[in-house]
């Protein structure tokens, strides 16, 4: 009985432990499965991780160019700075910068801009002559008088195309070089085909009109070709002329007819005619008249325009005949005398 008993104790311990070991399996089993289970899948993992960077510009260009048709400026420039952190595109920070510029143009400023490009687009002399006036106007006021903001277009490299500043552009546009300003068809920023290129003298005359104006062909930022000019200074003094170039970065007149018109002191108005051959000033049809020459006036007998031809000989010589205000570059004369046609003229 003893050892019956002792043995169905030992089976039942035995049956314990038994149950104690598979209660354990299943937990650690179980352990395991909860373990495996927490475990990201691939799959999972894709869905929370940083979508890769676009390092295209092209990318961000265009996304700031469907802002800017939205006339969303300032999305746009957020869109600019994105892409340039992640690509370091210098066209993008020029891009930027233009849009920036853009951005900050007074209001004002802009209804002058817009003012000047419409009346070039119309090539309507009145209005050309209208816009360039209140666009001078406004800089001396603000600039010089009160101090008002202003956004300098001296030397911009940025080219106005009716609505925005853009970098690098190709087409129809308004573009900026120091006191002058060209309106017509660009590549690259530079003038290259025809257009109109004004240079105003009066930013310190308010309300008195000097400019020069010149209609022609450029080729990559030198005038060739045909060309016709249009020059009024403060006094009322015209100047109308057509030449031919002669295609060289010089630009010089290789033939010329000026026409000279003027109002004396009591307000009566003469005229005269100078040629230009081979680059220089032709005496041709002149008279000499008190140590100068006299281009007589077409308009009355007995008077004409006097003219200092020899003042050349005296100094340095005769001087070629030039375009006087060269595209990005420095004037061939002095910044007051325009062209030779100029010096010294007096009436009698």
């Amino acid at each position: 009985m003893i050892l019956l008993a002792s043995g169905i104790l030992g089976l039942g311990l035995y049956g314990i432990r038994q149950g104690d070991i598979s209660l354990a399996e299943e937990r650690s089993t179980a352990a395991e499965i909860s373990s495996i289970e927490a475990i990201p899948s691939p799959s999972s993992t894709a869905l929370v991780s940083p979508e890769p960077v676009n390092t295209d510009p092209a990318y961000y260009q265009q996304l700031s160019e469907t802002a800017i048709a939205q006339e969303n400026f300032g999305d746009a420039a957020s869109v600019l700075e994105e892409g340039i952190a992640a690509t370091g595109s210098e066209e993008l920070a020029l891009q930027l910068e233009a849009l920036e510029l853009t951005i900050q143009l007074p209001d004002y400023q802009k209804t002058l801009l817009d003012g000047l490009y419409t009346a070039l687009a119309s090539g309507d002399q009145e209005q050309v002559e209208a816009a360039i006036t209140a666009w001078a106007s406004a800089y001396t006021n603000t600039i010089v008088l009160t101090e008002t903001p202003w956004t300098s277009t001296y030397r911009l490299s940025f080219i106005w195309d009716g609505m925005r500043f853009f970098p690098h552009f190709t087409g129809v546009g308004l573009a900026f070089s120091e006191d002058s300003l060209y309106y017509g068809q660009l590549q690259d920023g530079i003038p290259n085909g025809s257009g109109t290129m004004i240079t105003n003298f009066d930013y310190f005359r308010p309300g008195e009109d000097e400019y020069l104006r010149l209609d022609g062909t450029w080729q990559m930022g030198t005038v060739v070709g045909e060309g016709v000019y249009h020059y009024q200074d403060y006094n009322g003094d015209l100047w109308d002329a057509t030449c031919v170039f002669d295609g060289t970065e010089a630009e010089v007149m290789t033939t010329a007819t000026f026409v000279y018109s003027y109002q004396d002191w009591s307000g009566t108005l003469h005229q005269t005619t100078l040629q230009v051959e081979d680059g220089y000033l032709s005496p041709y049809g002149m008279e000499p008249w008190n140590g100068w020459y006299r281009s007589p006036c077409s308009i009355h007998s007995g008077c004409g325009c006097g003219i200092r031809m020899d003042y050349f000989a005296e100094h340095e010589g005769p001087a070629l005949c030039q375009n006087p205000q060269p595209w990005g570059r420095e004037s061939p004369y002095e910044w007051f005398n325009l062209s030779p046609m100029l010096y010294f003229m007096s009436y009698g």
